[in-house]
């Protein structure tokens, strides 16, 4: 992930193509944790991640940054293009079933696009802050920096 945020920077620095971030975050993952253990845990990231990779666009890429999290790169698009796939994707993961029963997996996202002249790093916080914010209000929401 950081080669591919480094590709789009230098492309940015090259052309002025826009491209965003989206930070995604697994709602209330520790109950699953809790509940079903470790294991199940680990099988919910998976199908989780697989989910991901059949839902963005071909030129998006996506990787867990941490934990419960994912970090999507969308190469040549603004915040409202970002912003769509986040909600698109948003609303597949509600849908599906990842067969836990008793909890219901809902995803929230933080999505900016990146600013000219700053460190990747800053885009990457106000992905955070806004991520922060779609779980302040209630989860399972997408908010735009």
């Amino acid at each position: 992930m950081q080669n591919r945020l480094a590709t789009e920077f230098a492309r940015y620095q090259r052309s002025g193509h826009h491209f965003s971030i989206a930070l995604v975050d697994l709602d209330l993952f520790k109950q699953i944790n809790d509940q079903f253990g470790h294991d199940a845990g680990d099988a919910a990231l998976r199908e989780f991640a697989a989910l991901m990779r059949t839902v963005i666009r071909q030129a998006d890429i996506a990787a867990r940054w941490g934990g419960e999290e994912f970090l999507i790169v969308c190469p040549e698009t603004d915040n409202v293009g970002a912003r769509a796939v986040a909600e698109h994707m948003r609303e597949f993961i509600a849908g599906t079933d990842f067969g836990l029963e008793a909890i219901h997996i809902t995803a929230s996202f933080g999505v900016t696009e990146y600013n000219e002249n700053e460190a990747v790093d800053e885009c990457i916080k106000r992905a955070d802050m806004a991520l922060y914010r779609a779980k302040e209000q209630g989860r399972n929401q997408t908010i735009v920096f």
